[in-house]
């Protein structure tokens, strides 16, 4: 505004005394829409009309966006002015008559804009978790690798050593000398196939009959009551021990490399320490136990199973009981038996030099009290492969579903 006064020479002295304003309303054309002031004129006669006209639009005015012009002066002819100063034009535009309202263009940098943003998620959090993720994926991967690699590297090693023994073996034999072949390691828990699983479920429905019949060997017969003994916290019957000692004296009939055993069930030892050697010596009329390099003695004290092993070949009659407890009776009872058994059946004394009696301690213990038949079953087992025993009671609920397996195919596994 100061610029405008300054091009058309007018200045404004008194102070003292409220100016009139004079408004000039202009379309975008620039011309005049308002006749209010026909007659105004500078100090030197100039029309104001065409230089406020020419200021407007000049190459450097920026005053075309605004509605009104104030020049702030007197009007020279006085019968124009009014009596009352005119007030400027309120901002609101909805004064004006339709017919004279400017097309204002609100500058941009007159809106004031406010940026409304959505809180971005932690990325450098999730980046983090990825990465940590790949990285555990990898080190999994890396170990799985590491141990293919090394069961290949032991497979190789193993079969490797086995052909060298099978090398030795050949020539040692065009040589002259024969040795024994070597069996491959025993896997001592092998998995129970799934569908087997299932059927040892159908097999333990207590709802169903209990007299069906799923398993017969040597005249015996396993019925689902019997098999319902190896579920659970169950003691074993004597249908399923019997049964199984059968199977470990089948086994070592048919694998020349184990010892051959022979097996009581278990009524014998009730009737020897019951009734004596007359209630038992017709028990082997068909049978003569000296020729067997080991005999299994299942021992049944009124609740508590225990197993006795008696050992030609390294003279020796082992007690095992799962409870530790010791019972020098039965070693006692189970020694006569064999000098009145050579009597009887030999005739002639039994010799017992260097023969040791021993109740075992080096063995598993029982860790409640209804397992005790499957540690007896389990001590003749491992004892028919003179192999060290390596089974605890944390494998026991395995050995009970392996028992009815085993129990069922007729074999061991």
């Amino acid at each position: 505004m100061e610029r405008l006064k300054k091009l058309i020479g007018l200045t404004t002295k008194d102070t003292s005394k409220t100016p009139t304003y004079a408004q000039f309303h202009f379309d975008s054309n620039g011309y005049s829409s308002s006749n209010n002031y026909p007659n105004l004129r500078t100090n030197n006669g100039t029309s104001l009309t065409g230089i406020v006209r020419a200021a407007l639009f000049s190459k450097n005015n920026h005053y075309n966006s605004s509605p009104s012009v104030d020049l702030g002066f007197r009007p020279r002819n006085n019968s124009v002015a009014t009596s009352e100063p005119s007030v400027p034009p309120k901002d609101d535009k909805t004064n004006l008559p339709d017919q004279v309202k400017p097309q204002i263009r609100p500058s941009n940098e007159a809106v004031t804009r406010r940026s409304i943003s959505t809180p971005l998620p932690n990325t450098h959090h999730q980046w983090r978790s990825q990465r940590y993720n790949d990285e555990k994926e990898n080190r999994l991967r890396a170990v799985k690798e590491l141990e293919a690699e090394l069961a290949e590297r032991e497979l190789s090693r193993h079969n490797r050593k086995i052909n060298e023994q099978e090398m030795l073996r050949l020539r040692l034999q065009v040589e002259g000398l024969v040795l024994e072949r070597r069996e491959p390691p025993r896997e001592e828990f092998p998995e129970i196939p799934n569908n087997v699983r299932q059927i040892i479920r159908i097999i333990w429905n207590k709802s169903a009959p209990p007299n069906e019949v799923f398993s017969n060997f040597d005249g015996v017969d396993i019925a689902r009551k019997d098999l319902l003994t190896l579920c659970g916290a169950e003691w074993l019957n004597d249908e399923v021990i019997n049964f199984y000692i059968n199977l470990i004296v089948n086994r070592s009939k048919a694998n020349g490399r184990l010892p051959k055993v022979y097996a009581f069930n278990t009524y014998f030892y009730v009737n020897l320490s019951g009734k004596g050697f007359s209630s038992v010596k017709r028990w082997t009329k068909k049978v003569d136990i000296f020729d067997n390099q080991m005999i299994f003695v299942p021992v049944h004290l009124g609740n508590h199973w225990c197993m006795a092993v008696i050992d030609f070949e390294e003279r020796k009659i082992d007690y095992f009981d799962s409870l530790k407890g010791d019972n020098f009776t039965c070693l006692g009872l189970l020694s006569n038996y064999l000098a009145e058994e050579s009597m009887d059946k030999r005739k002639r004394p039994f010799d017992m030099t260097g023969w040791e009696f021993t109740c075992r301690k080096d063995i598993p213990n029982q860790g409640n009290m209804w397992d005790c038949g499957m540690f007896s079953i389990l001590f003749a087992e491992y004892a028919s492969r003179r192999a060290p025993i390596t089974f605890s009671q944390q494998h026991i609920p395995y050995f009970r579903e392996r028992v009815v397996y085993e129990i069922l195919r007729k074999e061991l596994l």
